[in-house]
């Protein structure tokens, strides 16, 4: 059983990096770029963002499910209860937002962006995907039909169509991302900078036009 178990968590780790692998080419598409890595860096480079969506995710249901219950055992005061309440969340969504900016950061193939112009986009998106994930949720609660539908398999099927809206949101940001970068002249890669035409990255090597 325990042979078992880990042979399918591992099967089930690298399936799901096939689909990080999948998100990693789209971002390329958005920043003009063409891969050019090795199957096994792109390969690790699509585990190590599985893992670190899978801490993410650990992360996430402890703020939203354990952290109420911990905050209720604690004599905080309503003061102090509210207060961490919000904090609960505001932390949520750095947590978001760094996670969306590592992403644009390390998926293209290219010289990375400094941070900043990574965060353009990650800030964008992080605020549009909270908005579509509760208006997906008022929706799936008051107008879809989904359980009449699919009957057990409902839950798989709410899941799959909101990650498939979830990427769309993330390639939103990257192409906003790369817009911004190739709006201006000044070397947005990490480093010293470098002259336009040397900086290994095609938004950051040219202007519109």
């Amino acid at each position: 059983l325990g042979i078992g178990l880990v042979i399918a968590l591992l099967g089930a780790l690298w399936s799901a990096s096939g689909g990080v692998s999948n998100l990693i080419n789209a971002v390329n598409v958005c920043y003009d770029e063409e891969e050019t890595r090795g199957f096994l860096k792109l390969r690790g480079l699509a585990l190590m963002l599985t893992i670190g969506a899978i801490v993410f995710m650990a992360l996430a249901v402890g703020l939203v499910a354990v952290a109420p219950a911990v905050l209720e055992a604690l004599p905080l005061g309503i003061v102090g209860t509210i207060l961490l309440q919000v904090g609960r969340w505001v932390l949520l969504v750095v947590l978001v937002m760094a996670g969306l900016a590592v992403v644009y950061r390390l998926a293209p193939d290219r010289d990375a962006p400094k941070f900043r112009w990574a965060s353009v986009g990650a800030v964008v998106t992080t605020v549009i995907w909270v908005i579509a994930s509760v208006g997906f949720s008022l929706y799936v609660d008051n107008f879809g039909s989904y359980g009449k539908t699919y009957g057990a398999l409902a839950g798989v099927i709410v899941l799959l169509l909101w990650l498939f809206i979830s990427a769309y949101i993330v390639l939103l940001g990257a192409e906003i991302n790369a817009e911004a970068e190739q709006q201006t002249a000044r070397d947005t890669t990490r480093g010293e900078d470098r002259p336009m035409g040397q900086r290994d990255a095609v938004k950051a090597d040219s202007l519109p036009g």
